[in-house]
């Protein structure tokens, strides 16, 4: 028989285990940190964007999927935020390619900060993002936190010393109000991003009139 056992001191060690002629056990132990290792660097890479460390697009649409499931068993709302860097082409341009790497590093990590614990955020490929928030009682924590969320992503990013400036546009969907599937929900709140970005960019639009109506009012 075979099985592997995490040591004390987090080193993984696979045990082989046999009978010998006299009746003896003998245990034949061998070191696998590094394969373990190896294995989760594996794992990391499959789910895990290379630049931001925030999910692949697959890895989002698995979570939204089963966060739509699970919504639809408790009867809770779900938020989905999509996040569009604002001109993120001139920031290439104009500062060249490591700064724009820079940039989106930068506000990944913000994201991971302004979300809650049990929240996801994902990199959907280029400038684009979205967040999702599970288990909610009601729309309150999304409008939240959308207007945190563009708060904080507004900051300017420092490159070797040089401050670039960096804003967002985001457009926001509910369920079950806007949609109880993953498509239709990610399409909708990408048109909201796109009307955020017609209202004049750095502004959140909401994919329910109702939403955007109370996110006006003072």
């Amino acid at each position: 028989p075979q099985f592997e056992i995490e040591l004390s001191d987090g080193r993984y060690s696979r045990v082989n285990e046999r009978r010998t002629d006299t009746r003896e056990w003998v245990f034949v132990h061998t070191d696998i940190s590094d394969l373990r290792t190896t294995q989760r660097d594996l794992e990391q890479l499959a789910t895990h964007d290379a630049l931001t460390g925030l999910l692949t697009r697959k890895s989002f649409e698995e979570h939204f999927e089963r966060a739509l499931v699970g919504g639809q068993r408790h009867s809770d709302r779900i938020g989905l935020m999509f996040i569009d860097i604002d001109n993120f082409k001139e920031v290439n341009d104009r500062f060249g390619h490591p700064a724009g790497d820079c940039v989106l590093l930068t506000l990944a990590t913000r994201l991971r900060r302004s979300i809650r614990d049990g929240d996801t955020a994902a990199r959907l490929g280029g400038d684009e993002f979205v967040i999702v928030l599970t288990g909610l009682a009601s729309n309150e924590p999304v409008e939240l936190a959308a207007s945190r969320v563009l708060s904080d992503l507004r900051q300017p990013v420092d490159f070797e010393g040089t401050e670039i400036g960096v804003t967002v546009s985001i457009g926001v969907s509910l369920f079950p109000e806007d949609g109880g599937d993953k498509g239709s929900l990610l399409a909708s709140a990408e048109k909201s991003c796109h009307d955020a970005k017609e209202q004049g960019r750095n502004a959140i639009a909401f994919a329910s009139p109702k939403q955007d109506q109370a996110q006006a009012s003072p």
